[in-house]
């Protein structure tokens, strides 16, 4: 299913019921899950600020796929980086936020000179207190603005946090549920970078104590929507970031598999 020729949409086509897909944003170069009934006139905003339709976006029901697509993404906007620094002319302005960067969170930090503490927290979940419809909407729409604005990468990690635990108490309703969705993938997308830069400010002598809540609610979310496996993927990063517990997760999960 094609929408535009520059945009890829590769997703069932009059779905009737609601898809875990992923969208690619180009501006900032991250994938975003969500899950939804896509079409191309869906309205949709990343958390960098680029807003627009999916058929703005490059959409993908397969995550493999999307994980490909990025990748060949990211070679072509660094090949064309080279050739317009050799040409002197003014560079693009993006981050890449990887996923898989997490797996290689361990590779270069001293465990030594990490922070003093990374966590996934044992916050207590806040008791949903109903809104509606246009108190959602604020509430929302503040949260989401906090993320766009943060002024550096550990403000954004919070600012994501934020959005996540107040959504995911109210996961009940469909919106709140995608936006917890979206707040969880996006914090997991830069929590190995997180770590670096939480490592360098210590060891600039600042202290810094990490959490990762969001790796918790989004294997409660797959759990729940049944997705199993991803949920297993997910509890696997969380062990590799090193954040205590999920050993007993992961066997768990494997359980339910088998």
């Amino acid at each position: 299913m094609n929408v535009q020729e520059e945009f890829e949409q590769r997703y069932e086509r009059n779905a009737k019921n609601p898809l875990q897909v992923w969208l690619f944003c180009r501006l900032c170069r991250c994938r975003v899950q969500v899950r939804t009934i896509p079409r191309p006139d869906l309205p949709f905003r990343c958390f960098c600020g680029n807003a627009a339709t999916l058929g703005k976006f490059d959409v993908f029901q397969d995550e493999e796929e999307a994980r490909r697509f990025a990748k060949t993404f990211e070679d072509v906007y660094q090949t064309t980086k080279e050739l317009m620094r050799g040409a002197d002319m003014p560079m693009p302005q993006t981050q890449f936020y990887s996923a898989d960067d997490i797996k290689k969170i361990k590779a270069g930090i001293d465990p030594q000179a990490a922070p003093d503490e990374v966590s996934d927290s044992s916050e207590e979940e806040p008791r949903f207190t109903p809104e509606d419809g246009a108190g959602f909407k604020r509430a929302s729409k503040e949260l989401t603005d906090a993320v766009v604005k943060a002024r550096d990468l550990i403000e954004r990690h919070e600012a994501l946090g934020n959005v996540a635990r107040w959504a995911f108490s109210r996961r009940a309703l469909p919106e709140a549920r995608r936006l917890a969705y979206q707040a969880c993938e996006s914090d997991l997308q830069i929590a190995a970078t997180v770590v670096q830069e939480a490592t360098r400010r210590y060891r600039a002598g600042e202290k810094l104590r990490l959490k990762f809540p969001t790796f918790k609610r989004l294997v409660q979310l797959l759990v729940e929507d049944k997705q199993i496996e991803k949920a297993l993927g997910i509890a696997t990063r969380a062990a590799q970031l090193g954040l205590p517990g999920y050993e007993e997760k992961i066997e768990a999960l494997r359980a339910k598999i088998r």
